[in-house]
């Protein structure tokens, strides 16, 4: 897979606090087209493009949101609902943009450059809930129990010559997260601690997903969390092998964010969009992946061939958008521990959620 190195601009109008957000998402990728531009390849709708409103704008009779998504199987269900005309039958168009990490799409989603975002929670998002941002947490987007979908790994030469068998090898090694500061690094905070290591004992680094697999070959690199399909490929390839991928149980691995100036000013709109989405995200549980039409979906958005993707190890997702709140809690407790937040006292995971629009969502469609 190929994912694009540039990244969406920020606007001259962002405002104090979206510039603290995006200094506390970590090295932002250099910037690509913006959603509120005409969108490039890596921007996907069904019809026509946004204008710069923060709100959607009508093309014909549709309403056009603009979301934001990490090119791997875990935001599967926002391709799908996409493809299957999903949004269209509730008389929405999305603009999909990619991005290489969540917290990026947070900066965006928080600033009104997009109204959707689908992310991981991590320390950008913790800080900009605690700064007062005007985002919530509107349903579970994917959730991963083992054998995990975004798994540690390792270069498979050096595991078969037994530098790395398994995860205390790792110690003092370069270890990689697609951005630091994200859902990924408590991720890999997870796999080490249950395998007796700290963060502390590891040089952290951050690398896209696609670039993982090339730099455990070269040797730049010792270790690496990536997601599905990726995984699998570089599998197929010889290149990698998977040293953990038991470390959590029903973890909240991402969730759906939205920009609430733009769903309080597109409150029927906002609903729909979610009901979509779950359609899209209920077609993939139980072997949905694995079928054909999904499959091939899939490898439009991912560029990886649907035959992998038919046998990576699958994400779930909840199909009436209930969010983990224990898994929430604890991945904010490691992010007070590792100093990434701006704040010291725990944030209650509940005030930065609005389980509304997923009940209303659930209403539209019927209860999965």
């Amino acid at each position: 897979m190929k994912l694009t190195r540039r990244q969406l601009l920020l606007g001259a109008s962002l405002s104090a606090s979206t510039s603290f957000l995006v200094a506390c998402s970590g090295a932002l990728s250099t910037p690509t087209t913006a959603p509120t531009q005409v969108p490039s390849p890596n921007t996907t709708t069904s019809s026509t493009a946004p204008n710069s409103s923060a709100s959607p704008v009508v093309a014909g009779s549709q309403k056009v949101v603009r979301a934001g998504y990490v090119p791997v199987m875990v935001f599967a269900p926002i391709f799908i609902a996409i493809e299957k005309g999903y949004f269209r039958e509730q008389g929405i168009e999305t603009a999909a943009t990619s991005f290489t990490n969540g917290a990026d799409i947070l900066a965006q989603t928080a600033s009104g450059n997009l109204d959707v975002g689908l992310s991981g929670l991590g320390a950008s998002a913790l800080n900009a809930f605690q700064r007062g941002l005007d985002l919530r947490i509107v349903s579970a987007q994917h959730s991963e129990r083992p054998p995990l979908a975004t798994p540690l790994i390792v270069a498979k030469k050096k595991f078969d010559d037994g530098t790395y068998k398994q995860v205390p090898a790792l110690k003092g090694k370069k270890v990689s997260v697609n951005a630091k500061g994200t859902g990924t690094e408590y991720w890999l905070y997870s796999a080490l601690k249950k395998n007796g290591l700290t963060m502390q004992e590891i040089e952290l680094t951050s690398l896209a997903f696609d670039q993982v697999a090339a730099a455990l070959n070269n040797g730049s690199l010792d270790g690496a969390m990536v997601s599905e399909p990726l995984v699998t490929l570089a599998e197929n390839q010889g290149l990698v092998t998977r040293i953990a991928d038991d470390f959590l149980t029903d973890a909240q691995g991402t969730m759906i964010f939205y920009n609430m100036k733009w769903s309080r000013e597109n409150a029927t709109t906002a609903d729909r969009w979610l009901a979509a989405w779950l359609r899209g995200a209920r077609d993939l549980n139980n072997g949905g992946y694995a079928k054909d039409e999904n499959a091939a979906i899939i490898e439009k958005y991912t560029k990886t061939p649907a035959a992998i993707v038919k046998v990576a190890k699958p994400p779930h997702h909840e199909p009436n958008g209930i969010l983990n709140l224990t898994d929430m809690r604890d991945q904010q407790a490691y992010f007070l521990s590792s100093g990434s937040l701006t704040y010291t006292a725990p944030i209650d995971v509940t005030s930065l959620t609005d389980t509304g629009f997923a009940e209303r969502a659930v209403a539209i469609i019927g209860k999965g």
